[in-house]
C-alpha cells in the first residue's frame, strides 16, 4: 500500500521511482529553455536561431467556417503562428485549456499548492505523441504495462519497440474486469503470462470512454473500483481518452482524472476527433512531477507542437467560447450517433445470422464477433478483394494469435456503402464457411 500523507485521503506518489532509464537522463535542453515565452517579454533577443518575421511569406490568414463565419488571423498572430514557440505549448491556448479541463474534469488536486500532484498541462502534437513520449518516460526494457483486452493496437508498438511487454485484462461492457486486474496482480510472479522475471508493472494504460477498438464506454463503478486497484498496486495511468467528447449521451462520464486524489492519472486529450486529425493537436494533463518530465523528453524529440495549428484553434475558441466548442463536440457525437445507428440498422437486415455485436455508445467503430470463425484474417483478405476494407481482430489483442473478431469503422461511410459492406461481409462470410447465400 502507498502510504498516505496530511493532505486527506491521498497517497504520496515517489514520482522519481517511475521513470526509466532514459527519462533520468534527460536533461533540460538550453535552447528550447531560451524559447520559453516568459524569458523573451521585454528583452532584446539573440540566444534562439529565430528566423526573422520579415522573411515570413504569409503575412494574414483567414478561416470560413461551415456556418459561413470567417475568422481573421491578424497580422501579429500569424507572426506568431509561424515562428517557434515554448515547448509548453503557447500561453493563451495552454491557459485556455487548463480553465477548461477545470471546468469539464475539475480533478481534486486543482488548487492544492501543498499537493504533490498537483495538475499540469501541456500542448503536444496530437495526443497519440504524448502517448509514446509517456511510455518513453515510464517503460525500461523488461517492464510490462496493464492494458485492457482488446485495446488500441498502436501501443503494443511503442511498448514493445522499448523492451516491454503488455499484458491484457479481459474487459466486459462495463470495462476492465476489476476482479480479474487484482487477480493478476496479487499473483503476478506466477500469473504473468508474458515474462515470469519481469518487475511488477507501474503503469496502467487505458480508453475509459469509445474504448478503441469497442466503441464501449465504462461505467462509473468500474472507473472507481480499477482507480482503487491502481491506488492498492501504485499504478500509474495513462488514461487515453480521444473519444471521450463523442459520447452519445449527456451528461459527459466522469473521467478518470475527475477522481484522481492522489496525482496518479496522466490524462490524453485530442483536437482530432471533434476538429480535424490534421491539425495534429492534443493536450496532456496530469501531476506536475510527471508533465514536466515528459516536457523534457519533448524538448530533443518532437520539440513543439504546431504553432499554426495551435493559432488555427484558438482563433475558433476565442469565437465560440467554451458553450460553443461544447457543441461543436455535441454535434460531432450526434453525427457519429446517426451513423452508428444506421450501421446497427442495416448489420441487424444483412449479419444477424453471420454475426454477433454490442451497440457502441461512443467513438466510432463497431466490434463484431463472426460466428464460426476462430480468425478472421482470411475473411478480411477476402473481403478486401471483394472491395471492402477491415480490421482483424487479432491486433487489438495483447499477445493476440487468433481471435474471431472484425473492427468496422462507420463515422466516414455513405449509407449506401455501408449496405454494401454488410452486403460483402455476409456473401463472405458464408462462402468461407460453406453456408449457401438465400
Amino acid at each position: 500500500m502507498a502510504k498516505q500523507n496530511g493532505l486527506g485521503n491521498i497517497c504520496r506518489i515517489q514520482y522519481e521511482k517511475y521513470f526509466s532509464k532514459l527519462a533520468r537522463r534527460t536533461k533540460s535542453s538550453v535552447l528550447r529553455d531560451a524559447a520559453e515565452a516568459s524569458e523573451l517579454k521585454n528583452k532584446i533577443i539573440m540566444s534562439g536561431g529565430y528566423p526573422s518575421p520579415e522573411i515570413f511569406p504569409i503575412i494574414s490568414s483567414q478561416l470560413t467556417l461551415r456556418d459561413g463565419t470567417v475568422l481573421k488571423i491578424d497580422e501579429e498572430s500569424q507572426k506568431d503562428s509561424l515562428q517557434y514557440c515554448s515547448t509548453w505549448g503557447m500561453d493563451d491556448l495552454r491557459q485556455w485549456l487548463k480553465d477548461f479541463q477545470k471546468k469539464i474534469h475539475n480533478p481534486p488536486s486543482v488548487g492544492e499548492d501543498k499537493h504533490p500532484g498537483e495538475m499540469e498541462l501541456m500542448i503536444t502534437a496530437g495526443s497519440q505523441d504524448g502517448i509514446s513520449t509517456g511510455f518513453q518516460m515510464l517503460i525500461d526494457e523488461g517492464d510490462s504495462v496493464i492494458v485492457q483486452n482488446p485495446t488500441y493496437p498502436s501501443v503494443f508498438s511503442m511498448v514493445e519497440r522499448l523492451g516491454g511487454s503488455t499484458v491484457g485484462i479481459d474487459s466486459d461492457k462495463h470495462g476492465i474486469i476489476p476482479s480479474k486486474m487484482r487477480t493478476l496482480l496479487e499473483n503476478w510472479e506466477i500469473s504473468n503470462p508474458v515474462n515470469k522475471n519481469a518487475p511488477r508493472p507501474k503503469v496502467l494504460y487505458c480508453i475509459p470512454t469509445g474504448e478503441n477498438p469497442r466503441s464501449a464506454s465504462w461505467s462509473f463503478e468500474r472507473r472507481q473500483a480499477v482507480y482503487q486497484i491502481c491506488r492498492e498496486f501504485n499504478l500509474l495511468i495513462m488514461e487515453d481518452d480521444p473519444y471521450y467528447f463523442t459520447y452519445f449521451n449527456r451528461p459527459l462520464p466522469r473521467s478518470m482524472l475527475s477522481i484522481d486524489e492522489d496525482g496518479r492519472v496522466l490524462r490524453f486529450d485530442t483536437f482530432s476527433k471533434v476538429l480535424g486529425p490534421g491539425l495534429r493537436i492534443g493536450y496532456l494533463t496530469g501531476p506536475r512531477p510527471l508533465v514536466g518530465k515528459l516536457m523534457l523528453l519533448y524538448q530533443t524529440s518532437t520539440s513543439l507542437a504546431c504553432p499554426f495549428s495551435q493559432v488555427i484553434i484558438m482563433t475558433l475558441l476565442r469565437e465560440w467560447g467554451v458553450e460553443g466548442f461544447i457543441q461543436q463536440c455535441d454535434r460531432t457525437a450526434q453525427f457519429l450517433k446517426e451513423q452508428a445507428d444506421y450501421l446497427l440498422l442495416t448489420a441487424n437486415t444483412y449479419l444477424s445470422d453471420v454475426a454477433e455485436w454490442e451497440a457502441p455508445n461512443a467513438g466510432m467503430f463497431l466490434w463484431m464477433k463472426m460466428k464460426g470463425f476462430e480468425d478472421t484474417r482470411g475473411l478480411v483478405k477476402r473481403c478486401k478483394e471483394e472491395g471492402l476494407l477491415l480490421i482483424e481482430g487479432v491486433y487489438a489483442i495483447p499477445g493476440g494469435t487468433m481471435s474471431p473478431y472484425i473492427r468496422i469503422a462507420f463515422a466516414i461511410a455513405s449509407k449506401q456503402q455501408m449496405i454494401e459492406a454488410c452486403k460483402i461481409l455476409a456473401k463472405v462470410s458464408k462462402e468461407l464457411r460453406g453456408i449457401p447465400e438465400n
